[in-house]
């Protein structure tokens, strides 16, 4: 039997590009953007497409999770029998030695037996090099970058602060990436599964194991500390464990809502969080807003005329996030040829002027403690679960306050002991209620 006839290098990129083009169409839009668009074929070995991987993707993973609707798409533009392989990005980064490994000055040694592996759900999309610089993150971008250096400067723990979607996140999943590919065990997760995944081990009588995976890592990044609020038992295991990971040579960063210094969290724990950075996160100046809208458009290949360019640096946005929606919805338009001055000054509203007039970056603290305060009710019996009728209705103020801040039902479920969503959804549209006939406690929670 014949092998396969080898294309050539032009024509092997162009199929490919043609095989992006049906995975485009048939894919979430958020995966391919994440993990196929951009990328190269290198060589036909036979019926199989060698693909390097994007910049920070873990090529094992593609081949195992992709691996079914790649294999349509392929097959249908190269042939019957023919295959995707993905191997590492050329660019990928060097392994380097680990923090606290033997031999490296200034911290004992560590067990790394787990050398390169991540503990929690990792966006490998979110690297340093798809991080914008700007003038409201710099402090907490080199205080990330300097914890990966492992230099003398290297301060831990890093803690960043800021509204919802002004990169903190980005910045810790971009912290995991790295250090997973200089050879670090990486702990990553939110407080919510942090908190979830103790409870499961209590309940499964496994917490040693469950300390054994947290603590014994280079590295310990915690997303939206705010959300340890009202679980004592899980805040002493927290402290405990960042006690652990730095006795023990590793370094620790954390991302949360609010300073550390109002989240009610005891003076142990705020004292060790503060021991590090603490950098504050602001949303994008003028300048930066117009540095990200000329990356964006570059990503996408495409060219905005300075009119365009300048009307969305002009969009006030209260967040990254929401600029990321403006700037979308601005290259949208561009594709479609209906980008005018009219009609882009129409779409642009609902991200500047709407937006930024909701109350959406309303404090979670605040609100809780307005509402605590109204009703004469203790903060902890206001997220515990008692059922008096003044806690429930006090409660379901809270919630609804909360959802109309811009909580989802996730979050406030997680604020509220971690009752159902279905339960904060009923809560919330009682408290609604309520707060429709008590214009003055509205205005106060809007306040606060």
């Amino acid at each position: 039997m014949s092998s396969a006839p080898k294309p050539s290098h032009p024509e092997l990129r162009r199929s490919w590009r043609a095989v992006l083009g049906k995975l485009e169409e048939s894919m979430n839009p958020f995966s391919f953007n994440t993990w196929l668009r951009g990328t190269e074929p290198l060589r036909a070995d036979g019926r199989t497409i060698v693909i390097e991987a994007r910049h920070g993707a873990d090529p094992t993973w593609l081949n195992q999770q992709l691996s079914c609707v790649v294999a349509r798409a392929v097959e249908g533009i190269f042939g019957d029998g023919f295959r995707a392989s993905f191997v590492p990005s050329a660019f990928a980064t060097p392994a380097a030695s680990a923090p606290g490994a033997a031999g490296s000055e200034g911290s004992p040694a560590r067990d790394l037996s787990r050398t390169g592996a991540v503990l929690g759900l990792v966006n490998r999309h979110y690297t340093f090099d798809r991080y914008l610089p700007a003038s409201g993150n710099k402090l907490a971008l080199q205080a990330c970058l300097d914890l990966l250096a492992t230099s003398p400067r290297a301060a831990s723990p890093v803690v960043m602060f800021g509204e919802p979607g002004l990169g903190k996140t980005h910045l810790l999943h971009a912290l995991a990436t790295r250090a997973a590919a200089q050879g670090w065990s990486v702990a990553c997760l939110g407080a919510e599964q942090f908190t979830n995944r103790f409870q499961q081990a209590l309940r499964d009588s496994r917490a040693s194991a469950f300390q054994e995976d947290v603590r014994n890592v280079n590295l310990l990044l915690i997303d939206d500390l705010q959300f340890f609020l009202g679980r004592p038992a899980t805040v002493v295991e927290f402290a405990n464990t960042l006690e652990e990971v730095t006795n023990a040579g590793g370094l620790i960063a954390c991302a949360s809502e609010c300073n550390p210094d109002r989240l009610e969290l005891p003076n142990r724990l705020i004292s060790r969080l503060k021991g590090g950075i603490l950098a504050p996160m602001q949303p994008l100046n003028a300048a930066d807003r117009r540095a990200y809208i000329s990356v964006r458009a570059r990503e996408e290949r495409l060219s905005l005329p300075s009119w365009a360019i300048d009307a969305v640096a002009a969009c006030e946005a209260p967040s990254i996030r929401v600029l990321q929606g403006a700037v979308n919805t601005t290259l949208a338009l561009q594709r479609t040829g209906e980008l005018d001055q009219a009609t882009l000054r129409e779409h642009l509203r609902q991200f500047c002027a709407e937006k930024a007039a909701s109350p959406e970056a309303l404090d979670t603290r605040g609100i809780i403690e307005a509402v605590a305060a109204h009703f004469a009710v203790t903060r902890d019996d206001l997220l515990g679960r008692g059922r008096t009728r003044r806690l429930e209705e006090a409660r379901a103020v809270a919630m609804a306050a909360l959802l109309e801040g811009g909580r989802t039902l996730a979050q406030v479920a997680a604020i509220f002991a971690n009752r159902h969503r279905s339960t904060v959804n009923g809560a919330g549209a009682r408290g609604r209620a309520l707060l429709e006939l008590d214009p003055a406690l509205r205005a106060r929670l809007v306040a606060s």
